[in-house]
């Protein structure tokens, strides 16, 4: 959400959401792209790297996603104290979550906050700021 600008955010939800935001520009979204492809490509174990997604339509993508690319992957319902209870079996420490959806995965987003982890969202014009 860096490059967009939350006056142009806030524009396009009065008209339609769910639509890409028609006043960012092209060198705004190959900025973007390009931090994004270098933070995940700098970390070294690609295990390091977690995608979590609870809405069904991006399951499917994100198994696909760490199937290929070997990095780890929760799709569904996120479990509380993943990233905070190193007494569950599902603990994981992983150094960046990508995130399909902030407004499904909030409580994914919430315990990588308390656990200083760097984390790239996928977010649409309808998804919260703060």
């Amino acid at each position: 959400v860096g490059a967009i600008h939350r006056s142009s955010v806030a524009r396009s939800r009065k008209h339609v959401s769910n639509v890409l935001i028609s006043s960012l520009r092209v060198s705004e979204i190959h900025i973007a792209h390009g931090s994004n492809a270098r933070i995940i490509a700098s970390i070294d174990q690609p295990g390091d790297v977690l995608i979590v997604a609870e809405r069904k339509y991006a399951q499917r993508a994100v198994l696909k996603f760490a199937t290929y690319t070997k990095v780890n992957y929760l799709a569904g319902k996120w479990t509380p104290g993943t990233l905070t209870n190193q007494n569950t079996k599902k603990f994981l420490e992983p150094r960046l979550m990508i995130v399909c959806d902030p407004r499904a995965d909030y409580q994914a987003l919430k315990e990588a906050s308390y656990m200083n982890i760097p984390t790239i969202s996928l977010a649409d014009a309808d998804s919260p700021l703060s």
